[in-house]
């Protein structure tokens, strides 16, 4: 016999014997052995047990033959009362039946309806590049360390199809008459069907909303002021700043831009910090530096396909005149043999 969990309404212990009866003792004793065990079982669900699932049919067919049974004793006055020639016993188990898969009914579509609300979240791990396939057949590439969050019914409920990023991603996105949007921490980008990349890390230096297109046309706006936009074309990069919710027109290469697509890390007068934070999110690990201004230096450097942090920050200290350390938690490149003593 399996083992249930039930409930006891009236205080009992869940699952506990039901009290002492003689006359269900009788009925049960003239029966087999294995038969009078299942329907002393059943009995017990009956009695006064919420059961944690439906009943099964056969556990009825075998309730309504025990209550069978029991009426057609002589000595049987213990028997509760009827309504209508159907045992109260059992009119008392259907509606806890009833009840129960009421309430079930309720908690179900409560739990469902808070599992929609929630978002469907996707990270790149560190080093590696995540494709991801939405149900109206754009995909989106995430960079290391990157991540996306959409609606779990994305394309299904709604005018917009609409996800937030945090990173660096490449989108291809399919055409409809909806508009397809990409939220950023400052900015927002609408687009029908095109393909474009944005990066979007807060905490980068210069911290900004970048998007490079590269098919199609995208509308870019701050999220502050969603009406001042400008329109891209092919070949153009726009960008949001934290300084300026405007957006502008920036001098990208697509070449540049899109590297890491090919596993590629170039850069073209930007800060040694932007670059630091990007190896860091690809190898994951951190790569401290000393004095912390070292980060604001401007550099332009191509790292073809890195697969090594130790040759990556090796060659970065060589070409830009650096002293670089192993630390327990990654790296520190610093300035001169004075600042020897590593940070935390």
């Amino acid at each position: 016999m399996t083992s249930r969990s039930f409930h006891a309404p009236d205080g009992r212990p869940a699952g506990g014997p039901p009290d002492p009866n003689p006359d269900l003792d009788r009925v049960l004793a003239e029966l087999p052995p294995d038969e009078a065990e299942r329907l002393r079982d059943t009995w017990a669900l009956a009695a006064y047990a919420a059961p944690t699932e439906a009943p099964r049919p056969e556990a009825v067919a075998r309730t309504e033959q025990l209550l069978a049974h029991l009426s057609a004793q002589p000595n049987s006055a213990w028997m509760p009362s009827t309504r209508r020639d159907r045992p109260a016993q059992w009119i008392a188990v259907h509606r806890r039946h009833t009840a129960w898969a009421l309430g079930s009914l309720a908690a179900a579509t409560l739990l469902a309806f808070l599992w929609v609300q929630q978002p469907a979240i996707v990270t790149a791990p560190a080093g590696e590049r995540v494709l991801v396939q939405l149900a109206d057949g754009s995909t989106v590439t995430l960079n290391s360390g990157s991540t996306l969050r959409r609606a779990r019914l994305f394309g299904r409920v709604g005018d917009a199809r609409a996800v937030a990023l945090e990173g660096e991603a490449y989108f291809d996105v399919a055409e409809t008459d909806r508009p397809f949007v990409v939220q950023t921490f400052d900015a927002e980008v609408t687009v029908l069907g095109t393909e474009f990349g944005v990066r979007a890390w807060p905490d980068d230096p210069e911290a900004a909303t970048t998007v490079t297109l590269v098919s199609g046309r995208v509308r870019l706006a701050s999220a502050e002021r969603p009406a001042e936009a400008i329109l891209l074309t092919p070949g153009e990069t726009g960008r949001v700043t934290e300084d300026d919710s405007t957006p502008i027109l920036a001098e990208e290469e697509i070449q540049i831009a899109l590297a890491w697509r090919e596993g590629d890390l170039v850069y073209k007068d930007r800060p040694l910090g932007l670059i630091l934070n990007d190896l860091e999110r690809r190898f994951g690990l951190r790569i401290a530096s000393q004095p912390p201004t070292l980060r604001q230096r401007r550099v332009s450097v191509a790292l073809r396909n890195p697969t090594s942090a130790d040759a990556v920050v090796r060659d970065l200290a060589l070409a830009l005149d650096l002293r670089y350390r192993a630390r327990a938690d990654g790296f520190e490149l610093y300035a001169t043999p004075a600042a020897s003593e590593p940070t935390d």
